[in-house]
């Protein structure tokens, strides 16, 4: 009797479960007949942001409340709103150069990552290891190089 009732049950969770899969299916139809959702994507450009080369990072900075990117050839800090002239919107840049021991090829930015606080790490192509914060300076949010390591090949 209790293996009877369990079926029973797993009986009507199947129904239920097949039954809001309908209702959704139904629902996201209704939503692109409407024109509401079906898959169409809009370009965005930001001011300041480099359109003409693959992005490895971009996001959010608290400090300064900016946005930042980062790309095989610089890290940029970009102004979150109400400027739309490309010059002012950038607030600040850093790009490797190479050092007398490395090449052009050594000196790109192969992996990046940073949060919301403002903290960034990078790796160059070479084996360096680039750790930068944002801080304020003079009511303009900056990078500042805080640390480097070179990694033993």
């Amino acid at each position: 009797v209790v293996e009877e009732e369990e079926e029973e049950e797993e009986e009507e969770e199947m129904e239920d479960v097949s039954q809001e899969q309908e209702d959704m299916s139904e629902d996201e139809s209704e939503d692109e007949s409407e024109g509401g959702g079906g898959g169409t994507l809009e370009e965005v450009t930001i001011p300041g942001f480099d359109s003409t080369t693959s992005t490895l990072y971009a996001g959010n900075v608290s400090v300064g409340h900016a946005y930042l990117q980062i790309t095989k050839r610089e890290i940029r800090l970009v102004h979150s709103g109400g400027v739309d002239d490309e010059e002012e919107a950038l607030l600040d840049t850093w790009s490797p150069t190479p050092q007398e021991h490395m090449d052009s090829m050594e000196s790109m930015i192969t992996v990046a990552s940073a949060n919301l606080s403002g903290q960034i790490v990078i790796a160059l192509r070479g084996g360096t290891l680039l750790h930068f914060v944002v801080v304020m300076e003079d009511g303009i949010p900056k990078l500042k190089l805080v640390g480097q390591k070179v990694m033993e090949r």
